[in-house]
């Protein structure tokens, strides 16, 4: 949810320069339909209403329906940080979202750590997430 979240601010306030965002996924639906770790959410509700409804009812906590925002407001440098052997953000989930992003031109950094969606929380990798962020952060908030 954190990167959602950034990334709906990115979107909606221009006085943000640049963003890094950590697990790329388009729609927060897809995830709790589809992600390893969010199965106990389908099984709560998957017998009451579609992936479509609830990637509806979901749209304004989800980044892909605002990227088309991002050009009005001008181009800022972003960077993705996604796992590649990520049980809880699938691959082609990220993948979608990445071709959005280009499909609207947008600057985009892309950095693909070889962990797991939670494996990225744990040493070395957070360390690498940590160093991804700050060196763009750097080379972009001067």
């Amino acid at each position: 949810m954190g990167s959602c979240i950034a990334f709906l601010a990115f979107a909606h306030e221009p006085d943000i320069d640049a963003g890094t965002f950590n697990l790329v996924s388009g729609y927060v639906a897809d995830v709790a339909w589809r992600g390893l770790s969010t199965r106990h959410l389908r099984e709560g509700f998957g017998d009451h209403l579609t992936l479509e409804e609830l990637r509806e009812y979901w749209t304004p906590i989800s980044p892909v329906p605002f990227i088309s925002r991002l050009p009005k407001i001008g181009p800022r440098p972003m960077r993705f940080i996604a796992a590649r052997y990520d049980l809880t953000f699938p691959l082609d989930l990220t993948h979608e979202t990445i071709a959005e992003v280009k499909r609207h031109n947008l600057p985009l950094d892309m950095v693909w750590l070889s962990c797991g969606h939670y494996t990225m929380a744990e040493l070395p990798w957070k360390a690498i997430d940590a160093w991804k962020i700050a060196t763009f952060m750097r080379k972009h908030l001067r």
